[in-house]
């Protein structure tokens, strides 16, 4: 689900932001943009802040702050609601279906590193035997002109 700044205030973000984790795109106060996973879900929390979404919804801080959890950065991070760009929903399914593709990528980068030091190993073996057949031959035409 995406949602834009025209359908967010704080209590449904804060709503949303508390049952898993978001994609959130917002503008920086240096106005660069930037791209956060984060999250108000008690289970993603370290322990001693598991009660920490109850005391943002009640409390009578700044209410264009939105403080939340970084999961890619494991620290807490904030945003103002009036920066955001767009917030999207992260589902389990999505979240495991882009950790496997990541898997397989990292697998296949591994396996073409592996290929490629292959051919470059077996390109300097065959080098390696026309320098030692030449310097044979050269040796060998030394010997029959001295000789």
């Amino acid at each position: 689900m995406i949602i834009y700044p025209k359908d967010i205030n704080r209590s449904t973000l804060l709503q949303i932001l508390s049952k898993g984790k978001c994609k959130v795109v917002f503008n920086k106060v240096d106005n660069t943009v930037r791209t956060m996973v984060c999250t108000l879900k008690p289970d993603f929390l370290p322990g001693k802040y598991e009660s920490y979404p109850e005391k943002i919804q009640s409390s009578g801080e700044n209410p264009e702050i939105i403080p939340v959890w970084d999961v890619e950065k494991g620290g807490w991070r904030s945003f103002k609601i009036s920066k955001i760009i767009r917030v999207s929903t992260i589902d389990e399914t999505e979240e495991k279906n882009n950790s496997d593709k990541k898997k397989k990528n990292i697998k296949k980068t591994f396996e073409e590193r592996v290929l490629e030091q292959k051919k470059k190993t077996e390109e300097n073996r065959v080098q390696a035997k026309q320098i030692i057949d030449k310097l044979r031959k050269e040796a060998e035409e030394r010997r029959f002109n001295n000789g």
